[in-house]
């Protein structure tokens, strides 16, 4: 099963997810965080005061598409569609071809608070979480084939989740450390 070759089941859930997220954005009134992150989308910069700089571009995006609360969340709501793809991308194949596979995946993704209110509030975190997931799709190929090309998505993936670390979830062949937060190690060059 390829990132887009889902079920008819699991393209309709995500389908549904999505647009749920999209009515929540539109008739959700602006938070303070948002009007916040908003002003910083009127005059982009490399980073601001107490947050790195994507979430002002990502407004900043969907404020060229649509007005109002649906152009300032607008690219959260998609962000989080395409993070449940990724996620679903990071389950083994064999546990995918298991009976009510999207089910279950579904089931666990529904209970987690942050996927309701990061699938249409537009504050770093969404951004954060995104790349994050994508962060694990990267280490999750490289351990399977550690090539340049895959040294340079995790390099990348990184640097969009620059916010906080993230902990090993398991330990990678071409690390030698115990396995504690060692994301720091092929990340280090980076940020010094």
């Amino acid at each position: 099963m390829g990132l887009f070759k889902n079920s008819k089941k699991f393209n309709l859930f995500i389908l549904g997810i999505f647009c749920v997220n999209l009515l929540q954005a539109i008739f959700t009134p602006i938070l303070k965080d948002e009007a916040y992150y908003w002003r910083w989308a009127q005059n982009l910069d490399w980073g601001y005061f107490d947050h790195p700089p994507m979430v002002a571009f990502i407004i900043k995006l969907g404020t060229y598409l649509f007005q109002g609360a649906l152009g300032i969340r607008f690219v959260t709501v998609l962000l989080n569609i395409a993070m449940v793809f990724v996620i679903w991308a990071l389950v083994p194949d064999g546990h995918k071809k298991q009976k009510n596979a999207e089910w279950v995946f579904f089931s666990i993704l529904l209970a987690m608070p942050f996927f309701h209110l990061y699938g249409f509030i537009t504050t770093p975190d969404g951004p954060l979480l995104f790349f994050s997931a994508l962060y694990l799709l990267a280490l999750k190929k490289f351990d399977k084939n550690d090539n340049f090309l895959n040294i340079l998505f995790i390099i990348s993936f990184a640097i969009g989740k620059s916010k906080s670390r993230l902990p090993f979830l398991y330990k990678p062949k071409w690390i030698k450390l115990p396995p504690l937060s060692a994301d720091i190690c092929p990340i280090m060059p980076v940020f010094k």
